[in-house]
């Protein structure tokens, strides 16, 4: 393995700075490209660029002075791993004596780690209309692979008329 050679994450836009002596320009052609394209230059030695990799690729680096005019090369690795969805499992508790409280209990889970869970609700008038959806952000520490959660819903804060119904879930977010 080279010192260029990567190994990330689906989806990963990687960002690179180059430092060079003696470089006058540097290029770089991904695998799946039909030529080089300039590295945007800042300052006297440094050249940067960005790309966003879904699957393996590879890219090839061609440094350039006024001694060497034909670019010399050299080509790194790129292996992609597949980022999987995350998943929930919540079940929903009911305790008999305090019916308009929901609990929620279970776990979310990802390969690369759970960012973000949120619970979304919105009530539904008695004709079927569906009121404007609201958010509740489950709080957490640090983003972890697997993550309890836990949550209490009180209906009764949304004051339902006879005949309205509220429609709930989770929403669970990796990196």
């Amino acid at each position: 393995m080279n010192t260029g050679d990567l190994i990330i994450p689906a989806g990963t836009r990687v960002h690179w700075t180059f430092r060079s002596i003696h470089t006058d320009q540097m290029s770089m052609r991904l695998s799946g490209e039909k030529a080089a394209r300039p590295l945007q230059r800042s300052g006297e030695s440094d050249f940067s660029a960005s790309h966003s990799f879904r699957q393996d690729d590879a890219y090839a680096l061609y440094l350039r002075n006024h001694q060497l005019p034909n670019a010399d090369s050299i080509v790194y690795q790129v292996r992609v791993i597949e980022d999987k969805y995350p998943q929930i499992d919540v079940e929903p508790f009911i305790d008999s004596s305090q019916w308009k409280l929901r609990y929620f209990a279970g776990t979310a889970s990802d390969d690369y780690g759970i960012r973000t869970i949120l619970f979304k609700y919105a009530v539904r008038d008695k004709s079927g209309a569906e009121q404007a959806e609201k958010s509740v952000t489950l709080p957490a520490e640090t983003v972890a692979k697997v993550r309890d959660v836990r949550h209490v819903f009180d209906i009764g804060t949304l004051n339902l008329q006879p005949g309205e119904s509220v429609n709930y879930y989770f929403e669970v977010w990796d990196n």
